[in-house]
């Protein structure tokens, strides 16, 4: 690849990590809040604007990381910080794109996979701050799997299929057997379409591969917290959607490289 097309793929990942903050920050309100917002709330409208003062921003303050340097990490009219979660998604959507395309070329395949990228990056955020997986990024990242794999794309239809139903009934088993025996609930209705979503790009062959992965994530961030935080994790919910996502992005560039 030729250095205008690693810049040019820099670029658009920024870009659509942009849009991807608007995603993160307003889809979970739009769900939460549904019918009791008083203005028309939408990921559209209103324009971009300070959570804080309520301004609506100028067109170059919604250039992907420049305008946060230019400004100094603050809202141009009340010097509000601006938190550092927009930038870092901007950087990881931009960096993580490169990467896609630098190693697989901006041939059909590799478009693919960075649309898979984009829509993990947007839930692991979101399950993070709010311990929600949407069902417009799941269900949405699901049918796209099955259609990309009616050619097999990646995985045989038929691995996709059994895939998406295996994750989503395996899932639903162990929800439902936890729930038996400790009478308290260990997964959300997320995560099943989540771990279907994933079956349904990556085939059933893979979802213990990323079940592995995902989990020993889940376990090792729990036990640093609790390393470091004794005794304040009792009672908090700890989302195991961010763990999934690492796992189903890793599990693909790796049946794809062949590693």
């Amino acid at each position: 690849m030729t250095v205008m097309m690693l810049v040019l793929a820099f670029i658009i990942g920024a870009v659509v990590g942009s849009f991807l903050n608007v995603v993160i920050y307003r889809l979970p309100k739009i769900l939460v809040n549904q019918g009791q917002i008083g203005r028309p709330f939408s990921l559209w409208l209103p324009r971009s604007h300070c959570t804080h003062c309520q301004r609506t921003l100028y067109w170059w303050h919604n250039i992907p990381l420049i305008s946060f340097v230019v400004l100094l990490g603050r809202c141009a009219f009340c010097h509000h910080k601006i938190g550092w979660q927009y930038p870092l998604v901007e950087w990881i959507t931009a960096l993580l794109t490169l990467l896609v395309l630098s190693l697989f070329g901006f041939d059909v395949k590799a478009c693919l996979m960075v649309l898979f990228t984009w829509w993990l990056i947007a839930l692991f955020v979101i399950d993070l701050q709010a311990q929600l997986l949407p069902d417009q990024l799941t269900l949405s990242l699901l049918w796209l799997g099955l259609l990309v794999n009616v050619s097999g794309m990646f995985v045989p239809l038929s691995q996709a299929v059994i895939g998406a139903a295996s994750g989503y009934v395996v899932f639903w088993l162990i929800y439902w057997g936890f729930k038996h025996l400790t009478d308290k609930e260990g997964l959300g209705y997320g995560d099943f379409k989540l771990f279907a979503a994933l079956g349904a790009w990556l085939g059933w062959l893979h979802l213990p591969l990323v079940l592995a992965i995902g989990a020993g994530l889940t376990l090792f961030v729990v036990g640093v917290s609790w390393l470091f935080n004794r005794g304040t994790l009792r009672g908090r919910i700890v989302p195991f959607g961010p763990g999934l996502a690492i796992a189903g992005w890793l599990v693909l560039l790796m049946g794809v490289t062949k590693w």
